[in-house]
């Protein structure tokens, strides 16, 4: 099983200590965010997706404040914050690291039915938006376009776009063989990025822009860009 960094170890004990100031039995996931939203680095991303941090904090506080108090002690996760940090932890079992605030963050819209998720969707923030931001530090998915008669299309890894969704991207777009685009697969994961194509101008752009736009039809936040050829 996946061990939690020390930054999310640190959120869970303080949401599970303003759960039972609150007499409340269960840590819900606007408890965990709350706690979350004292880290900078969590603050940065929800910034960076246009999200008033302090608006988000106020209204988690006030819908926290509106639960009633309930006997008995903090017996646990509620079903949302059960499933958020449980997906997070898969996530993170397969890359062999530690569950992050990040990757517990990834998860809350997924959970369209808590209060935590309403907000931030209420927000004007899609789900891939935030995943974007968490992979790549920006939302955008428009292609910068580089002069040169020829271009190198880059493709970079994320923690949350399926490796199988990758080979089908490079083969479908990038016309490779099943064995070349397992083969490049691996490579964008292993170094973080890789060239997967280098084309005419005209050619390069239209590939690249297919390529966004099947990642964004599957809502994953991979990136593409193109850069001048070597």
């Amino acid at each position: 099983m996946a061990s939690l960094s020390i930054g999310l170890a640190s959120a869970i004990e303080a949401a599970a200590k303003d759960a039972r100031q609150r007499s409340h039995i269960r840590l819900s996931l606007e408890h965990l965010l709350v706690a979350m939203l004292t880290d900078d680095d969590v603050r940065d991303v929800l910034t960076r997706c246009s999200i008033d941090v302090v608006d988000l904090e106020r209204e988690l506080r006030d819908y926290l404040d509106l639960l009633e108090p309930q006997r008995g002690g903090l017996v646990g996760f509620d079903e949302y914050a059960d499933r958020a940090t449980r997906r997070a932890a898969l996530r993170s079992t397969n890359e062999h690291d530690d569950v992050t605030l990040r990757d517990v963050l990834a998860r809350i819209p997924s959970e369209p039915e808590s209060y935590a998720a309403m907000l931030v969707h209420a927000a004007g923030v899609e789900p891939t938006d935030l995943l974007r931001v968490i992979a790549h530090d920006t939302m955008s998915t428009e292609l910068a376009i580089p002069d040169g008669e020829w271009l190198a299309v880059r493709v970079h890894n994320d923690d949350f776009t399926p490796q199988a969704f990758v080979v089908h991207l490079l083969m479908d777009v990038f016309r490779m063989q099943p064995s070349a685009a397992q083969a490049a697969m691996m490579q964008i994961h292993g170094s973080d990025s890789a060239v997967v194509a280098t084309l005419r101008r005209d050619d390069a752009i239209g590939r690249a822009r297919d390529a966004v736009e099947l990642v964004e039809e599957h809502d994953f936040p991979l990136r593409c860009t193109l850069e001048p050829a070597e």
